[in-house]
């Protein structure tokens, strides 16, 4: 007879939910455009280049259109 051998792994994983999310802080952006163009182009570098985030997650800025 054979003498057979089971092994049970138990594994507890703890997350630790205290650490809250802080929303990112968005600053006034200003720009001065003549009135001759038909569209404006904003860099995105110079849209959310004085914003930030306290947690250190990337800002996405989307197309915006506004007629």
């Amino acid at each position: 007879m054979k003498n057979l051998f089971y092994a049970i792994a138990l594994m507890f994983l703890f997350v630790n939910s205290n650490y809250a999310q802080t929303p990112p802080v968005a600053v006034n952006d200003t720009f001065v455009v003549s009135l001759e163009n038909d569209s404006i182009k904003v860099l995105r570098g110079s849209l959310i280049g004085n914003d930030f985030d306290v947690d250190g997650n990337a800002k996405i800025v989307d197309t915006v259109l506004y007629n």
